[in-house]
């Protein structure tokens, strides 16, 4: 067979040849000298078939009696193993029922609202009942375990919202007061009730003697006014080693014989005592003591290390404000008295030159005048003197002022530096919380971390926006003009605040003129800033109605009276307009001031910290140009932004630039 397939290949390739080259005469005669090859090859293969069906015929016949005997052993086979099985079965089953029993007994007897403590099953076995029985304790170790860590994270959360809750409340007091008598006594009554204590003491440090000393200026002890030492130096007891120290003092074991606490009954002896020194750039200003009569808690000790970061900054920027009062108020004395002298001294002259002109012939009584004129002139110069040395000592002030502001910006840059560590830390967290991709929490739990998530979002706008207005007030914020595509620009506001107007369902619009150039050079950044700004602060305060974005080329009377008046006429117009709740008159100024809106009801009521429209108005600043507002309450707003068009950047131009 081998043989005549191979003859027959070599036969089908020469044909294929001779087909190719079209030779018919010479393909005839290969097709009949090569058909007994085929039919010797197709002879060979029906011989080939016929022996391998006989083969197969005599397999199946031997197949068919090994059948017949193996279906006989099979069924033998079978009825005993069914006997087998039934009685294996009986025995398992009842085995399976009692251990099924245990387990299901086990499950029944579980406090799904209390996991702290399972029971567990004894099944012994080493089946898959057993298996089951060891799974079940193993998951009630696990459900053990994870209640407890539940119920501990739980209480850090609420530890944790019960402080920040607090220190707000207490840090927001400190813009309501323009004395430190009464920023301390307001402090105090409201500290020492939040951190549980009894009687409270705020100590506040007096430099104005020769000697630094620490003087009460508030007390909390159930209306007691005699709470606490009238002064202490530094040093001075265990109160003025905490100022030497700088360290917080807690005590826990109070001695026996200590009784400070006064009621009607009696003197009660405290369980705890914390002295906390407030500091500022490592200079202690005040000490708060505190007493309770229960063991101060962490959350309590957090609490009050918490609200006392910020209580130096609030005390130090009261006592500047008191001292440039007095100063003014001295020189302004000072400068009454002195015109006072000016006129009668006039008044004097005048009065001489008659005396003069009439009696000429009294020159003995003329000399004696000149004489009194000359030493009240010299009264008046010394007066001058004194007045020249006041309004010295006055600039001096105002310069430590300066520095003293100075400080504080440099301190809230680089505290907003240190802050978001860990409040970035914080976000990614409660972020994860949220997701939950194990499926662990439950949903008021990611509610939970929803609502930190959100409050640290909103902690780090705070913290940007602080940096910013920092870095404006030292100097350091830089500025780069660049040019700024006008119509990306307008279509970045749109998509950006879309969702937001469907969200509160308000009409928004955005329309840029034909007359605003393509490109505009100014700081991109800032520009986007100040829009972004405007915009939120108008979607905040419209509850129904529109908002719209306006961009447009100014004209002469929109930047008339500006530094860069004179230096370009090319000026870019943007007007952000609302039908919001407004703004009354007497208030337009206010609101560009950091921290500041319109009145504390609008803060209760729309949130917020007033820096967007502070921030505002220093980057329209620095861009060249300026920043206003023309409201009617109840009538919404118009905020127009006006910025100059400078491809080679800031002149060099003294700055006047205003915002109103």
């Amino acid at each position: 067979m081998e043989q005549a397939y191979e003859s027959y290949a070599q036969m089908q390739y020469s044909f294929t040849e001779l087909m190719g080259s079209r030779e018919m005469d010479s393909l005839e005669e290969l097709y009949r000298s090569e058909r007994e090859n085929r039919n010797a090859l197709l002879n060979k293969l029906g011989e080939f078939k016929e022996y391998q069906e006989g083969l197969m015929a005599d397999s199946l016949e031997s197949a068919n009696e090994t059948y017949s005997q193996l279906v006989s052993t099979l069924v033998a086979a079978v009825a005993i193993a069914i006997v087998l099985i039934i009685g294996v079965t009986v025995w398992v089953i009842r085995s399976t029922g009692r251990s099924i029993s245990l387990i299901t007994k086990g499950i029944k007897e579980i406090d799904y609202q209390d996991l702290s403590s399972i029971s567990r099953l004894n099944i012994e076995t080493k089946d898959e009942i057993g298996e089951i029985a060891k799974a079940f304790n193993s998951m009630a170790d696990s459900l053990e375990n994870y209640y407890e860590k539940e119920q501990r994270y739980s209480a850090e959360i609420s530890e944790q919202n019960w402080i920040q809750s607090q220190s707000a409340s207490l840090v927001s007091i400190y813009s309501q007061h323009v004395t430190i008598a009464n920023l301390a006594d307001d402090f105090i009554s409201r500290l020492a009730p939040a951190a549980g204590a009894n009687l409270g003491v705020v100590y506040v440090k007096d430099d104005s003697g020769s000697k630094p000393v620490f003087r009460k200026q508030a007390a909390y002890a159930d209306g007691a006014e005699d709470a606490g030492r009238d002064f202490f130096y530094e040093g001075e007891g265990i109160t003025g080693q905490t100022v030497r120290d700088k360290k917080t003092v807690l005590l826990r074991d109070v001695p026996e014989n200590y009784k400070v606490l006064s009621t009607g009954l009696g003197d009660i002896r405290p369980k705890s005592i914390m002295m906390a020194p407030v500091m500022l750039k490592d200079e202690a200003v005040a000490v708060v003591e505190l007493a309770s009569l229960r063991p101060f808690t962490d959350a309590q000790i957090k609490l009050i290390e918490k609200v006392i970061e910020t209580l130096g900054i609030a005390i130090t920027n009261i006592s500047g404000r008191m001292e440039i009062e007095r100063l003014l108020a001295e020189s302004q004395a000072q400068t009454e008295e002195l015109q006072a002298q000016a006129e009668e001294l006039q008044s004097q002259s005048e009065e001489l030159q008659a005396q003069s002109e009439e009696m000429q012939s009294q020159s003995e009584e003329l000399r004696m005048i000149n004489e009194q004129l000359e030493e009240r002139s010299r009264d008046a110069e010394m007066k001058s003197e004194e007045l020249q040395a006041a309004k010295e000592e006055l600039e001096e002030k105002a310069k430590q002022l300066s520095l003293s502001s100075k400080y504080k910006s440099e301190f809230l840059a680089n505290m907003s530096h240190e802050l978001r560590t860990p409040l970035n830390s914080i976000l990614l967290l409660s972020e994860m919380l949220a997701e939950d991709p194990d499926q662990i929490l439950t949903e008021e739990q990611k509610e939970f971390s929803k609502v930190i998530h959100s409050s640290g979002q909103d902690l780090l706008t705070l913290i940007n926006d602080i940096l910013d207005l920092s870095k404006v007030e030292v100097g350091k914020l830089e500025i780069s003009f660049e040019e700024v595509n006008m119509s990306e620009m307008s279509q970045r506001m749109k998509q950006h605040f879309t969702q937001v107007a469907k969200h509160k369902n308000l009409e928004f619009t955005v329309r840029s003129s034909e007359e605003v150039p393509p490109v505009f050079n100014t700081d991109e950044q800032r520009l986007q800033q100040i829009v972004k700004n405007l915009l939120s602060n108008a979607f905040k305060f419209t509850e129904e109605g529109s908002v719209a974005v306006t961009f447009e080329k100014a004209s002469k009377g929109d930047f008339f009276g500006l530094p860069l008046s004179s230096y370009t006429e090319d000026w870019l117009k943007i007007t952000v307009v609302d039908t919001g709740i407004g703004i009354p008159a007497e208030k337009q100024q206010l609101i560009f001031e950091a921290f500041q809106q319109a009145d504390g009801a609008t803060m209760r009521k729309y949130g917020g910290t007033g820096l967007g429209l502070s921030i505002s108005k220093e980057f329209a600043q620095l861009l060249g140009g300026i920043c206003k507002v023309e409201s009617e309450e109840g009538k919404g707003s118009r905020f127009i932004l006006v910025i100059p068009n400078l491809p080679n950047g800031m002149p060099e131009i003294a700055s006047g630039f205003a915002c109103f």
